[in-house]
């Protein structure tokens, strides 16, 4: 509740002029030093914000959920640059983001600027790359994006993430930079090269025991009901606290309340009723169409803007967990049988 209340004031501060911007701001604990500059039209909504001594906010920057905002003294970031998402940004001091930056901060990952570092004119930072479904075997990354100490980017480069840049080092405009940047150097990079690998040598083989052990970890935390399946998921994060997400505080949707469970991994269960839940990897079509059944399929995924609120939320919780995207489907009747459908994403 604390956080949606820091975010409510930070709404109603865009609308005001500075001064009383950065008065709101300490109101709420955060951390503003001497001689800040806030441009006009800049809007600020994170968790915890430190800017230091003569940092500078400028007219039409956006910076917009971050669990934390670090900007040093003399730090900076210019017009229209956007730094958005879960994670953290710091830049230490006397750093610059330039023009047009785009800046992913992803939850658990941070972007940090050392001394006298510099992204150039519409650098793109990204701390974590992917988009296809990670249990079909697509590749996924995520990481931290380092830029040591008087380094600096030129116009358009790409920092990809678990990028590190190593101090005193310059970037040549237009590179595309990933792992260890070696510091001391000069980097010149072409645009007009590129390597051709075959997609398969990039994919991950999934087992049928990883799959299971997703599909009874959502369950789990997906139903709140009983079952064997459930309960064995539930002893498996008190087992693992650190592995799982025993902290997802989500309410059981509706939907699946009294409704039995039940795994298909190629045999069972032979028979679905309407106060079944059906959970598999390529489920048969007779089981998707069985007449008042909830079903999902770990081998498909969405990702449109429907959703419903709560299993929105329990889908992102276990995207960022497990890297888990799936697609979920209540069929209606027989008559209907897509009567009900709607689609949740991470």
């Amino acid at each position: 509740m604390e956080k949606y209340v820091k975010y409510f004031v930070q709404i109603v501060a865009f609308f005001v002029p500075a001064f009383l911007k950065v008065a709101l701001w300490r109101c709420l604990g955060f951390k503003i030093g001497k001689r800040v500059k806030i441009g006009l039209f800049s809007f600020v909504m994170v968790e915890q914000l430190h800017l230091g001594d003569d940092a500078c906010l400028d007219p039409f920057t956006l910076v917009a959920l971050l669990k934390e905002l670090y900007l040093g003294d003399k730090s900076r970031i210019a017009v229209f640059s956007k730094v958005y998402g879960g994670g953290s940004f710091k830049a230490e001091r006397r750093n610059l983001v330039s023009v047009q930056c785009l800046i992913e901060c992803h939850p658990g990952c941070a972007v940090i600027m050392r001394d006298y570092a510099c992204f150039g004119p519409r650098n793109t930072i990204y701390t974590h790359g992917d988009y296809l479904p990670p249990l079909q075997g697509y590749p996924s990354k995520r990481g931290d994006v380092i830029i040591g100490e008087y380094s600096w980017t030129g116009m358009a480069t790409v920092l990809l993430p678990g990028t590190t840049i190593g101090a005193r080092t310059i970037i040549t405009p237009g590179a595309v930079l990933s792992g260890q940047v070696p510091g001391n150097s000069f980097i010149k990079s072409s645009a007009y090269q590129y390597d051709v690998v075959p997609l398969e040598g990039k994919m991950t083989q999934r087992s049928s025991r990883d799959i299971l052990r997703y599909m009874n970890n959502a369950l789990a935390l997906s139903c709140g009901g009983g079952g064997a399946i459930t309960a064995a998921a539930l002893k498996r994060v008190q087992a693992e606290p650190g592995f799982l997400f025993q902290d997802l505080s989500l309410a059981p949707p509706g939907i699946y309340k009294g409704k039995a469970l039940g795994v298909y991994d190629g045999h069972a269960p032979s028979k679905t009723a309407g106060d079944m839940i059906v959970a598999g990897y390529g489920l048969p079509e007779e089981i998707k169409k069985a007449e008042g059944t909830s079903w999902m399929d770990f081998k498909d995924y969405a990702a449109g803007p429907e959703s419903d609120k709560v299993l929105s939320s329990l889908i992102e919780r276990l995207y960022l967990k497990l890297n888990l995207r799936f697609l979920f489907v209540k069929h209606g009747t027989a008559e209907n049988p897509g009567g009900n459908g709607h689609k949740l994403h991470s």
